[in-house]
């Protein structure tokens, strides 16, 4: 069975349970072992390049962190952040809208 090493399990406490392939990596898990890591059920993958702790309970916030930190030129806008803000009537639509660069393509996770 695969195992995160102590840097990435405070990292990911610090980060509301995500992790990225970059940290991933600079910490010597590859690509085969973050494989291994997701069929063992310790890992599950928010997003291309993004991964949260299996065991935590998944919510708009730690979605929005697992983006942000896969793809780093990404901004939290509109309805997401007026609810992460805590703005009344902000429409809970279940998506998490971001600006990004021009022609950037940023993704189109479910």
């Amino acid at each position: 069975m695969a195992r995160l090493d102590r840097d990435v399990i405070e990292w990911m406490r610090r980060h509301h349970t995500t992790v990225t392939d970059q940290m991933l990596d600079a910490h010597g898990i590859g690509e085969r072992r973050r494989r291994e890591l997701v069929q063992d059920g310790l890992l599950e993958r928010v997003v291309t390049g993004a991964y949260r702790f299996a065991g935590a309970e998944p919510d708009e916030l730690m979605r929005c962190i697992a983006l942000c930190t896969a793809r780093p030129h990404l901004v939290i806008a509109g309805p997401t952040a007026g609810r992460a803000w805590g703005i009344r009537r902000s429409p809970r639509d279940g998506l998490i809208h971001v600006i990004a660069p021009p022609q950037s393509q940023p993704c189109r996770e479910p």
